[in-house]
């Protein structure tokens, strides 16, 4: 090794090959693959994620033949490593032709011709290359293609023919490549295995797996014996009997096992040299790092723990950018550049690369950072997908993700058919969780465009359907208004009708018993009153719509200007019709205002049972209660506006609500505190049933939002 770390286990990543000295118990599958490679110069390393195949070649392979245990004749070799990547052709030209040594000039613009030529000439620009190189030199070349299944995924990122056509072409040249017989062209891919059907969309890479399929198996007791128990010895670490059967037990059962044990052992080792110190590595630092199982995910939590809550959210989108789950229900890392990474999370360059470093430094290794040749950028990918599998966090955001896809997917096709005629505007429930989707998730053309090409032209759907449903909304409220104002005058008019023929028979009457009326009428005003003032102690906040009552009442007037006219040429005199007229007043102001709270009391039960549920609608009521609007609430309104938020269900409650609910009731509990607002003893009792409420939600998150 170039030099040596403090820690004898590298972790997560895979192991590199200068590391071969800490790589342990896969002596026989080396030697196997050394053979396989003699006789075909192609070689397909296949096996499940976590199984080691990166690091049995680089850690393995490649030092073994440096050693020259392939060829006896000639131990001298020309190594690269590559990925297919976002640009599979280009990665291979850039692999074989920028080589220590090449005779042409390495350049950016000598690359992109030699780029052209071999898209236009195929393999035999590169063998060219090769050629002269390797007879110059007296070289044999090995060609690493690590993670080969980046070559599907490149596939249907991107919506084009020529994506298609140029995996082909990679896939031709490589088999062009290692099936020349003239030169000592040796080529090894490693592929998960559960890619190995997407291979028989491309010709003639079924058949040369056929010939040379290497199934990396899952190590036996003996070896993950010695993947534990070498490297501390090399190191001069002292290993718990217990411990070590602890290891070998629990790890059997999982599915990432080397990646999964090479994260435990290099927590442990670190655990034991820095705080433990006792001398051996013992189940007290096993338990500290959450054992094989949890190990991980406490990790990558301690990282997140270090942000602050802005930081979270990027790191939140990052690690959403990093992964996906592909056609077949797969969850995988995806690479991205930093480039896309700062348009898609909002942050600057320095911040962004703050957040990625606190996933690799202290020998988290969760991230993989490559520099790219004339290029700022980088590019970022998950050093293993193990911790996709593993870290309980990622998984959720990954699910979350999914959802968001999902429906974006489905509003892009709504738009498609919307263009084509075939589908109106969105409306009701389709439409609410459209807009609930772009409220939560404030979606953006880079991140959209990922999924599904149209995002534009989905949006202005989308907010034409708003403004549509709107406009109905709006026209549906003056119908029930108009409606609402038709009932009451009918109401009235009916009232009105009655009484005033009732008072043209008590005129009448009262020409002749004028004492006798007067006492009546007199019974009947305190009657009156003594009901307005119960309509006044059980609905405070109706005297604000008095005045639309009184208006109300002037319609109604109108309407029985004929009958007034009779009671104005009865006998009886101005102090009796002015009495009468007040108890008219007062009879319809108190009816005016029951039926209003009446309607108060529908609309609460009706957003109950309606929108419960709705995220938009529990922050608008949340909104409410702000210091700008809740000085418009009287106390009954108070006591509606809790009693809505007690009867809200917990599946609408997302992290950034909760957080805007704690904040709104912290304010709110502080301006009661200081006599700036009244909310009664029922809006106290309702309060307090929302605050127990609201801590049962808070306990259930994963933020917590540290207590701000």
């Amino acid at each position: 090794m170039t030099q040596m770390s403090s820690n004898p286990y590298v972790g997560l990543r895979p192991f590199d090959v200068e590391e071969s000295i800490l790589f342990f118990g896969r002596n026989n599958q080396i030697k196997e693959l050394l053979e396989k490679l003699h006789h075909f110069h192609f070689v397909a390393v296949v096996g499940s994620s976590g199984c080691g195949k990166s690091s049995l070649l680089r850690a393995g392979v490649i030092p073994a033949l440096k050693a020259g245990y392939l060829l006896q004749n000639n131990d001298q070799w020309l190594i690269r490593i590559m990925r297919p990547g976002s640009s599979p052709v280009y990665n291979l030209v850039k692999t074989i032709y920028q080589q220590e040594g090449t005779p042409l000039a390495n350049t950016s613009k000598d690359l992109e011709t030699k780029f052209q030529e071999v898209k236009e000439k195929g393999a035999r620009v590169l063998l060219d290359i090769l050629e002269e190189k390797l007879k110059r030199e007296n070289k044999n070349f090995f060609l690493l293609i690590d993670q080969f299944e980046e070559l599907f995924r490149y596939t249907a990122d991107h919506e084009r023919v020529t994506s298609k056509d140029e995996a082909t072409d990679f896939v031709n040249m490589m088999l062009s490549l290692c099936r020349e017989k003239e030169l000592p062209i040796y080529i090894v891919i490693t592929m998960r295995s559960d890619f190995l059907g997407d291979c028989a969309e491309f010709h003639g890479l079924p058949e040369a797996l056929n010939e040379s399929l290497f199934l990396v198996p899952k190590p036996n007791r003996v070896q993950l014996k010695m993947a534990i128990e070498a490297p501390a010895k090399l190191y001069g670490g002292k290993l718990n009997a217990a411990l070590k059967h602890r290891l070998l037990n629990e790890i059997g059962g999982l599915e990432d096992q080397l990646p999964l044990l090479q994260h435990a052992m290099m927590r442990i080792w670190d655990h034991e040299m820095e705080v433990d110190r006792n001398g051996e590595l013992d189940m007290e630092d096993y338990t500290f790092i959450g054992g094989l199982r949890k190990a991980l995910s406490k990790h990558a939590d301690e990282a997140l723990a270090t942000l602050d809550k802005t930081e979270f959210i990027v790191a939140k989108e990052l690690f959403q950018a990093l992964t996906m789950i592909d056609e077949h229900g797969r969850k995988i890392r995806r690479p991205v550049m930093l480039s896309e990474l700062l348009e898609l999370t909002g942050a600057n360059r320095k911040q962004l690369l703050k957040i990625v470093n606190r996933f690799i430094e202290n020998q988290r290794s969760f991230l993989i950072l490559n520099d790219l040749p004339d290029s700022e950028d980088i590019l970022i990918d998950i050093s293993h997908e193990s911790l996709i599998r593993e870290w309980n966090r990622l998984d959720r955001w990954m699910d979350e993700e999914a959802e968001a896809a999902k429906l974006y997917q489905r509003l892009v096709n709504a738009s498609e058919l919307h263009e084509q005629g075939k589908k109106d505007l969105l409306a009701g429930s389709e439409l609410q969780l459209a807009l609930a989707w772009k409220e939560k998730w404030n979606p953006k053309a880079v991140w959209a465009n990922r999924y599904k090409k149209g995002f534009t032209a989905a949006m202005a759907y989308l907010d034409t359907s708003e403004v549509q449903w709107k406009r109905e909304k709006d026209q549906e409220a003056e119908r029930l208004k108009a409606e609402k104002r038709s009932r009451k005058r009918i109401r009235s008019l009916t009232f009105g009708i009655g009484s005033l023929v009732v008072v043209a028979a008590l005129f009448i009457v009262a020409t002749f018993r004028f004492q006798k009326l007067n006492k009546e009428i007199t019974g009947l005003n305190e009657t009156t009153e003594r009901f307005a003032r119960e309509r006044d102690s059980a609905a405070f906040m109706a005297r604000r719509e008095r005045d639309e009552a009184l208006a109300q009442l002037a319609v109604i007037k109108g309407a029985n200007d004929s009958i007034r006219n009779i009671i104005e040429n009865s006998y009886a005199d101005m102090e009796t019709k002015t009495k009468l007229g007040e108890v008219a007043e007062k009879l319809e102001d108190a009816i005016d205002q029951k039926s209003e709270r009446d309607i108060r009391q529908y609309n609460l039960q009706m957003k109950i049972k309606n929108h419960s549920g709705d995220p938009k609608v529990i922050l608008e009521t949340l909104n409410t209660l702000n210091e700008r609007n809740r000085g418009k609430l009287s106390p009954e309104e108070m006591v509606n506006t809790f009693y809505y938020l007690n009867k809200t269900k917990r599946s609408a409650w997302d992290e950034k609500l909760i957080y805007t609910a704690r904040t709104t009731m912290t304010a709110l509990n502080k301006a009661i505190a200081e006599r700036k607002v009244y909310i009664g003893p029922q809006g106290t009792k309702e309060k307090a049933t929302f605050e127990k409420y609201l801590k049962q939600l808070e306990s259930g998150t994963t933020i917590q939002f540290k207590k701000q």
